[in-house]
């Protein structure tokens, strides 16, 4: 165990108590990764050192800031009793969420962790790993019961002037979230010329995508949906038209659709990464110079880290 200023402003806010270290399934992360700090969404600047953020006063539970679940916050420790707390609703157990302390002025030194309280006002869960100095902090696990929590933000003891006017960078929410790429036109005209119905399949080429360095798409992202559009063209007759679909990088080939947009490949939790080379081809049992321009819509899900922060509104 390690003392720490943070327990003194608990007790000052009706918040002391003994600490149960009961969340369980906790994976606390070495946030040795890049610092991310482009401020793309930032909602509210800080310009007044002495009066701290927009969210303020919120240095205690009964004054915690609400609805900021799922979101990216920009706020200041402004003075050196400055505490800020966020309330966060958690009904469902099941999901991983995850905290992200980044953007930390220099020179300074910020902590954040995960208090669940009881009626009395004492500690009754607790969720943290500290890193040193300017080091993003980051945590994801799953709480062990449903109800409220509260991220809290402090200074860490024994460092002199740790405020600043400068914001920190908070997200706290779920670990993981969706998005999608497209529809985006492939580029690509296939001709499936002049084909006799009843004398087999004409199949195209391979024609490739690859997405393995497209910094448009997270990091980590999975594919949930995979739609490959097969109505755009000249509209030329033909029949018997079926789509293929090959994940390269993963080594599969997904089953043939037929038809116009159709999914490709659907799994919720699918283990199959967006940031990769994706090959598609086509074939029909009759064409009267039928050419097929394919679009892609790929949805996805994707973890939270410092790096994706970018990517959440």
């Amino acid at each position: 165990m390690y003392t720490r200023k943070f327990i003194k402003k608990i007790a000052a806010s009706a918040l002391a108590g003994a600490m149960v270290l009961s969340l369980s399934n906790v994976l606390p992360i070495n946030a040795q990764e890049v610092e991310d700090s482009e401020e793309l969404f930032v909602e509210e600047y800080v310009t007044d050192e002495s009066t701290g953020d927009s969210y303020e006063s919120n240095n205690q539970v009964s004054d915690a800031t609400t609805g900021r679940y799922n979101k990216v916050t920009f706020a200041t420790i402004h003075d050196e009793n400055d505490v800020d707390y966020y309330e966060m609703e958690i009904s469902d157990t099941s999901k991983e969420i995850c905290i992200i302390l980044t953007n930390i002025p220099s020179g300074c030194d910020y902590n954040v962790e995960l208090v669940k309280v009881d009626g009395a006002g004492n500690i009754i869960d607790e969720m943290q790993d500290f890193e040193s100095g300017t080091l993003s902090e980051v945590l994801i696990g799953n709480v062990t019961s449903a109800g409220t929590y509260y991220v809290v933000v402090s200074p860490a003891a024994n460092v002199e002037n740790n405020y600043s006017s400068l914001n920190y960078k908070l997200y706290f929410g779920e670990h993981y979230r969706t998005g999608g790429y497209g529809w985006i036109d492939t580029g690509y005209d296939i001709n499936f010329g002049y084909h006799k119905a009843g004398s087999g399949r004409t199949y195209s080429d391979w024609y490739t995508v690859n997405l393995t360095n497209n910094t448009s798409i997270p990091d980590g992202a999975l594919v949930t949906k995979f739609y490959l559009d097969g109505t755009t063209g000249n509209g030329a007759y033909h029949t018997g038209f079926y789509k293929q679909l090959r994940a390269n990088g993963s080594g599969v080939q997904f089953a043939d659709k037929s038809g116009g947009i159709d999914v490709m490949y659907s799994n919720d939790n699918g283990p199959y990464p967006v940031k990769q080379s994706w090959s598609f081809r086509g074939y029909v049992s009759a064409s009267t110079y039928f050419v097929w321009e394919p679009e892609i819509l790929i949805m996805y899900r994707y973890p939270v880290t410092v790096a994706n922060l970018r990517f959440l509104l």
